[in-house]
């Protein structure tokens, strides 16, 4: 694609859309490049908004041709956004360049050390690590994740250093025009069901996303997942293969749960390499953990700065994090809507609170992967001791009574596999239950991809 304008000389953009992970995360790296910036969204009161606001950015809420300004020189919007939109259209009429989030992506990979990390699940987390190792070692990274660093307040980085570490969705094979040198693949599992007509098709995808590596480029892959070993095949550059609790190239040994802690010692072709404390819990993440150091060794960071650097991690908003405490119980919020995922989320908890009830208020998120994966929903939701379902959250998808009829159906399907659940309307009624409901010692987790985050600031209560 011709560089309908220079990355590198900074000017005046609008993002439309700019609400979403990656529009956020975008803008905090144009920021950094000392580009001015202007936005719209529907909402534009989230936290992750409010923090760019602090950082300049002027917001607009709603679509409205007259928020492009007269010096606006570029539009950049999200893959949400359609063409008929107005700010599109008015960039349209005024021969603006008018770039996708993706375009951008591949506009910036290009000049760089490009390291993607593709995948169903952990993504996010893997991206957060991968960067956080570099940039504790030094090597001043650009990143691109679709989730805040816990403390930092962005998700987006321009650094000065050889390396841009971005996330590479396959939603509608977006991934495929990322120019990137170094991959992982973390796991291939149906979802995107809009997308994607059957696990074939996903298989398909990242197949081809594997094949555009350069041969002299380098791909991480999950030997426990027997999608990534299907996606893989077809590869012309080096692989490595990684996995826990399976054989692979890179493997761990001693993995041990204390606590919000996970100690493991990461192991290569049988040799243990260093011993890793990780302050997360959860299989899964020691998986996303291994991903990371495996890549940063691959770029050259010592063993000893890959220990230090995933030991300082600080975590990623919404992911397995911790929100407080309230009357004794213990709030945890985490993103995951894919049963997979919930699964994961709900056996953390567990290792790191053994003992206590767990309280699970779930949001699904879309009606067609809520429907195709109705009974493995149900299957994950029972790891918790109860269960309220919410109406599914449908960014694309407008019918409330559709959304709140599936929600019902997914709690009476998780009580026939055998666990407690039920339904609840909104965020008020469900924060009104458990007002009288939770008790001291409780594990209260919500999970979603929408903003069911927000339960928590019902709660009067005491950061932990």
């Amino acid at each position: 694609m011709p560089d309908p304008i220079s990355i590198m000389s900074p000017g005046r953009a609008h993002l439309v859309g700019i609400g979403g992970a990656g529009m956020r995360a975008l803008a905090e790296y144009l920021l950094d490049g000392g580009w001015t910036l202007t936005g719209s969204d529907l909402d534009t009161q989230t936290p992750g908004l409010r923090a760019l606001a602090e950082r300049g950015v002027g917001l607009a809420s709603g679509h409205n041709r007259d928020h492009l300004s007269e010096e606006t020189d570029l539009v950049i919007h999200s893959a949400a956004v359609p063409s008929t939109n107005p700010e599109r259209s008015a960039a349209r009429d005024r021969n603006l360049p008018d770039l996708s989030y993706v375009d951008l992506l591949e506009l910036l990979c290009r000049d760089r050390e490009a390291i993607g990390i593709a995948g169903t699940h952990g993504k996010s987390t893997t991206t957060a690590l991968c960067s956080w190792i570099l940039e504790s070692s030094g090597a001043d990274p650009g990143y691109l994740c679709g989730a805040e660093l816990v403390g930092k307040r962005r998700g987006g980085r321009a650094g000065a250093g050889p390396h841009l570490v971005v996330e590479c969705c396959e939603f509608r094979r977006h991934f495929l025009k990322i120019p990137v040198r170094t991959a992982a693949i973390l796991s291939v599992e149906p979802d995107h069901f809009d997308c994607y007509g059957s696990i074939a098709e996903t298989v398909d995808a990242f197949a081809a996303f594997a094949q555009n590596l350069p041969d002299d480029g380098l791909l991480l892959w999950n030997a426990a997942c027997a999608g990534a070993a299907q996606a893989i095949a077809g590869a012309t550059c080096r692989t490595e293969s990684f996995a826990v609790g399976a054989p692979a190239d890179w493997t761990v040994a001693n993995v041990a749960c204390s606590g919000r802690e996970t100690g493991f010692e990461i192991v290569h072709h049988g040799a243990v390499v260093t011993h890793v404390l990780l302050p997360m819990p959860g299989r899964h993440n020691v998986a996303n953990a291994l991903a990371a150091a495996v890549l940063c060794l691959n770029h050259g960071v010592a063993p000893e700065q890959v220990v230090e650097g995933l030991a300082s991690f600080p975590g990623l908003r919404r992911r397995f994090e911790f929100r407080g405490t309230w009357r004794g119980a213990v709030l945890v919020d985490d993103y995951a809507h894919h049963p997979t995922e919930i699964r994961a989320a709900l056996q953390a908890a567990r290792e790191v609170c053994p003992g206590s009830r767990l309280r699970c208020v779930f949001q699904p998120h879309q009606r067609r992967r809520t429907e195709e994966l109705m009974d493995e929903f149900a299957g994950a939701l029972v790891e918790a001791d109860d269960v309220i379902v919410m109406p599914v959250f449908s960014a694309r998808e407008s019918d409330d009574r559709a959304n709140e009829t599936l929600s019902r159906e997914l709690a009476m399907r998780t009580k026939e596999q055998g666990g407690r659940a039920e339904f609840g309307t909104s965020l008020d009624r469900i924060a009104a239950t458990l007002e009288t409901d939770v008790r001291e010692g409780d594990v209260l987790i919500t999970l979603g991809a929408g903003d069911i985050y927000r339960l928590h600031d019902r709660f009067d209560r005491t950061i932990l």
